[in-house]
């Protein structure tokens, strides 16, 4: 619910641990649009990452899929 008071559409996001996908999809409906927004979503675990990638691929419009950015990597380098 925190969320929905903070995040608008249009606005750029991380989900620092993005686990399952959960998160991530609730991130990507709050803040992305076909042409604005990004959603950058981290994790270590390869696991993590074809989950969400999974779920968003089920989840998103193509045009919107285009504003996320996965990363297998600690979100602690980013943005190396």
């Amino acid at each position: 619910s925190h969320w929905q008071q903070l995040v608008q559409l249009g606005d750029s996001v991380i989900d620092a641990t993005c686990g399952a996908g959960h998160d991530t999809a609730v991130l990507a409906r709050l803040a992305l649009t076909d042409v604005s927004g990004a959603l950058h979503a981290f994790d270590v675990q390869q696991s993590a990452i074809l989950a969400t990638k999974q779920r968003l691929q089920d989840t998103l419009p193509s045009q919107v899929l285009e504003r996320v950015h996965v990363h297998q990597q600690s979100h602690a380098t980013f943005p190396a």
